[in-house]
């Protein structure tokens, strides 16, 4: 048994603190650190206005690191999200680590902008049976997506929201 904690101010019994789980549940994998298409004013990594202060941190997951890892943390079936501070469709060779961990029966949520969204690459999420993608769109003008995420591409994000739908139903050859 591990150590116990106690209210000093209390008569009650010492409590053990909970058990933390020796692997995560969620398991966020940045497949493309330091890669994004926007330079959003309000994202602490790409905003600034220096835009070659992320340069130094840069990098891409290899395709063996990645399994190294799903392999080591599989047996807890983690939740995984193929990005942190970037645009997961950035990655290089994205389609085979996400392969990858579908093929481990891996839960996949992926977040994107949109902005690199086509229909190719909806058709192969829904091949893969991605479990879920989450689409940024957090204006409904361009004027304010500007402002937001300095890109007034409207349309082309409602286009990929519009094209991810038609696909998943099945009217989108």
């Amino acid at each position: 048994m591990g150590p116990t904690m106690s209210d000093p101010n209390s008569n009650s019994k010492p409590v053990s603190p909970p058990e933390v789980p020796g692997l995560p549940t969620r398991l966020l994998m940045d497949l493309a650190e330091g890669y994004c298409n926007l330079r959003c004013p309000k994202c602490f990594v790409f905003g600034p206005d220096d835009p070659d202060a992320i340069r130094p941190l840069r990098g891409f997951m290899t395709l063996e690191t990645a399994r190294t890892i799903l392999d080591e943390v599989m047996s807890v079936r983690p939740i995984i999200q193929p990005q942190l501070w970037t645009e997961s469709l950035m990655a290089r060779n994205f389609r085979e680590h996400i392969r990858q961990m579908k093929e481990r029966n891996a839960e996949v949520s992926i977040n994107t902008n949109g902005l690199l969204l086509t229909k190719d690459i909806a058709r192969f999420f829904v091949e893969i049976r991605l479990d879920s993608i989450m689409i940024s769109l957090d204006a409904t003008s361009p004027e304010t997506l500007m402002k937001v995420r300095a890109t007034d591409e409207l349309e082309k994000i409602e286009r990929a929201v519009f094209v991810k739908s038609l696909i998943l139903n099945g009217d989108g050859r």
